[in-house]
């Protein structure tokens, strides 16, 4: 649970004295031994069934301390900064190694779009333009490069006008 907020547990086990902790992780279910395979395998859909709920909103991010899930929602944008990725969220800000041509492409169902070399925007946090800047739901002006301003202006009203997911 510390390290992945939305990790499905499922406990398996003889002794009923254990159900307490289930609860205090958020367990899915507690299941006693023995445990017939039907019983087994409906748990094991249920689970895999919630794994693709949560697969679509999250991901999971190395830190360098360690791996992390984080929501996409959560995220404003993406930052190059030399060999550097700056995630800015709403709870601040998160470095990682790796290029922004691979976050564009891990991200591109998600409502991600490069305005400039430098950003990678997240169109859900997008709450208009001004001149050749997009403006942040904190504020924040970010500048969208001229040779991407139409396609970039296309996905914001995609988005807009019920590419909303």
């Amino acid at each position: 649970r510390e390290r992945d907020d939305k990790v499905v547990i499922i406990f398996i086990t003889a002794a009923p004295q254990y159900a307490i902790s289930g609860y205090e992780v958020r367990a899915l279910s507690y299941l006693l031994k023995p445990l017939p395979w039907f019983a087994f395998s409906q748990e094991l859909k249920k689970s895999i069934g919630m794994v693709r709920s949560n697969v679509d909103d999250s991901m999971l991010i190395d830190t360098g301390k360690g791996q992390m899930r984080l929501n996409l929602a959560d995220i404003l944008y993406l930052e190059s900064i030399r060999h550097t990725i700056v995630i800015h969220t709403l709870d601040g800000k998160l470095s990682i190694n790796g290029t922004l041509k691979d976050m564009e492409a891990k991200l591109a169902d998600y409502h991600f779009f490069r305005s400039n070399s430098c950003y990678l925007v997240n169109l859900r946090h997008v709450t208009g333009m001004a001149d050749q800047d997009c403006i942040m739901s904190n504020d924040e002006r970010l500048r969208v490069s001229r040779p991407r301003k139409k396609a970039f202006l296309t996905a914001l009203t995609d988005y807009m006008g019920g590419g909303m997911g």
